[in-house]
């Protein structure tokens, strides 16, 4: 019915079931620039903070070791080697990746006078190795996304990303065959399939929301009153599928106060995560739950890294400093040696 082979049809459908994110920027008065996601997934994790020092020897699956020009702070997924699925780096470069099943397409073999990477390992190039958006928009034509398999997960997992930098500037990064398309995203929101066009267009259907209610209307000889001052999001999708969370996201973002007070929008991203965060219970992955294993701000004015798992109300913070960029080797970090930020 949709033009893929019944094999085809059941991998797509297999790959649906595993991966489901949101992230999104958002630029402060006093200039600070965040990048917050949450990681969702069915399979365990166990994501640890972990500091890379700049020129780094971090081993590659297609290329040789490959030396870092910049350090950086990501949260190390343990899915065989070293992954990382997000992270911000010296220069203020902050990055996530989201699941982009049906969409994303990588190439079948290596190309001449091009960097061959792993989907997962773009993240740890770009934060290698690009200070700015548009130093990444220039660099990224020499890359080559492989059709290479995760063997832990026993998947090729197909990946698009949210980046920003300093400046504030956010870009979505999508493979195509295997060549990386950089797209400006004005709306600042990202989560899954389908396509970051298809998703701002959807957002015509939800023109109507607003912070405030609607003025009440006479109809005949009966005044009609609107339900409260909320009555204004009426209509505001509250599932979990990739595009009710994208509309749900582009809202509250976009509504967003922005205060002088830095404590204060951070909380205020972390309530956005919360609006879109999976419990556990809510979704079940062929039969495994499906919940959003940890919420995570970036701020890319600090280099801070602010991370919240799932099972802790508490706020963790990473601080990317001279000490732990000029070690010899990464430094991993247990939440029980982690400083909690309002702590």
């Amino acid at each position: 019915i949709f033009g893929y082979s019944t094999t085809k049809s059941i991998y797509i459908r297999s790959l649906e079931r595993r991966h489901m994110c949101t992230g999104f920027s958002f630029f402060t008065k006093s200039k600070h620039h965040y990048l917050a996601r949450t990681m969702d997934f069915a399979f365990e994790f166990n994501g640890i903070p972990t500091v890379v020092p700049r020129h780094y020897q971090y081993q590659l699956d297609l290329e040789s070791e490959l030396r870092l020009q910049y350090g950086f702070v990501g949260t190390n997924l343990k899915v065989g080697r070293y992954r990382f699925g997000d992270g911000i780096n010296e220069h203020g470069v902050a990055i996530s990746n989201h699941y982009f099943t049906g969409e994303a397409s990588y190439s079948n073999h290596r190309r001449y006078g091009y960097f061959n990477l792993a989907p997962e390992e773009f993240i740890v190039w770009v934060l290698g190795f690009v200070k700015s958006i548009e130093e990444l928009k220039q660099k990224v034509k020499n890359i080559n996304i492989m059709n290479e398999k995760n063997t832990t997960l026993n998947i090729v997992p197909p990946l698009h990303f949210i980046i920003t930098d300093a400046s504030g500037h956010t870009v979505a990064v999508e493979p195509h065959n295997g060549l990386l398309i950089v797209k400006d995203n004005h709306v600042k929101v990202l989560t899954n399939a389908p396509k970051l066009e298809w998703h701002i267009q959807n957002l015509r259907n939800y023109a109507f929301l607003q912070p405030e209610k609607s003025t009440n209307q006479l109809v005949g000889k009966v005044l009609v009153r609107s339900m409260g001052c909320e009555a204004g999001t009426n209509g505001l999708p509250g599932g979990y599928t990739s595009t009710e969370r994208f509309v749900r996201a582009t809202y509250l973002r976009h509504h967003l106060s922005s205060s002088h007070n830095e404590d204060i929008n951070l909380m205020n991203c972390f309530k956005i995560l919360d609006s879109v965060s999976i419990p556990q219970g809510a979704v079940l992955d062929a039969g495994e739950t499906h919940y959003t294993q940890y919420q995570l701000v970036m701020d890319s004015k600090d280099k801070a890294y602010y991370i919240k798992p799932y099972f802790s109300n508490q706020l963790f913070k990473v601080q990317l400093n001279e000490e732990l960029l000029s070690k010899d080797d990464m430094t991993s970090v247990n939440y029980t040696h982690l400083r909690s930020h309002y702590t």
